[in-house]
């Protein structure tokens, strides 16, 4: 059965005037009711200009993490896939929300639905394999993951947003941080827009690749929030932290737990 979206009215609500001063609440109460991931990224193409006014922050968090995860290699799938939930710890405006760099890496504290052995067996038997990629800082650590993926045979495609969206690294940054880390043997392709992969705005050849992907694994709140509110015919494992209240209600953990969590029957 495909993950069944959470979201709260009036948490999603209060979430998107703290990230977007200025919104108004009338405003973000219809954008948000008629498609979530339109308001999160209209808003913010508004506050950003025609810029990208984080730049910075990513720039000073890839390379913390870079610093954090030097030598850090995974002993197997699963741990792998431990580092990819916790390093979803980044954010960017998501009121309650704190963490430190050296959370992102430590693979420990993660819940697995339904369980490790039919996950991990999941990505392990997939030799197409997309990677949605999320913020700066944790995508240090799922670069590094898909060429270690790659290095056991894998189809790896990484999959960027083109243009800005908080400190989501665009299709340029991942470019950037694949030949900053050496990472061989794995492609990359933009969503040719603000929109991440799995929402009908992202270019065709975004949403194709996850059609043709054995398994499709997403990072983050972002991606989760798209492909829950635009379900397609693809096996999509999700890796995020139960970073606000509708999430952790969901899976019945406490904010900011680690997940992995099977998007499909196993």
């Amino acid at each position: 059965m495909p993950v069944e979206t959470p979201w709260d009215p009036v948490e999603c609500l209060e979430c998107i005037l703290h990230a977007r001063p200025g919104l108004g609440r009338d405003e973000a109460r219809v954008m948000i009711a008629r498609d979530r991931t339109r308001a999160f990224v209209e808003t913010y193409a508004r506050l950003a200009g025609g810029g990208d006014p984080l730049r910075g922050l990513k720039d000073r968090l890839n390379r913390g993490v870079k610093e954090l995860a030097a030598g850090l290699e995974p002993q197997d799938y699963e741990h792998a896939l431990r580092l990819m939930a916790t390093a979803n710890g980044v954010d960017w405006g998501m009121r309650g929300h704190k963490y430190t760099l050296e959370d992102l890496v430590t693979g420990r504290g993660v819940v697995w639905i339904p369980g490790v052995d039919p996950v991990v067996e999941a990505v392990e038997g997939s030799r197409r394999i997309a990677l949605l990629l999320d913020n700066a800082g944790e995508a240090v650590i799922d670069v590094a993951v898909a060429g270690w993926l790659a290095r056991r045979g894998h189809e790896v495609t990484l999959v960027a947003r083109e243009e800005p969206y908080e400190v989501d690294v665009t299709y340029r940054e991942a470019g950037e941080l694949v030949e900053s880390l050496g990472v061989e043997g794995v492609r990359l392709v933009s969503t040719g827009s603000r929109y991440p992969a799995p929402h009908p705005m992202a270019s065709t050849m975004a949403r194709r690749i996850l059609m043709e992907s054995d398994l499709v694994l997403s990072k983050g709140i972002a991606n989760y929030e798209a492909a829950t509110e635009n379900p397609g015919r693809w096996r999509i494992v999700f890796l995020l932290r139960a970073k606000c209240g509708p999430i952790a209600r969901q899976y019945s953990v406490a904010r900011g737990t680690p997940l992995v969590v099977a998007g499909f029957t196993l």
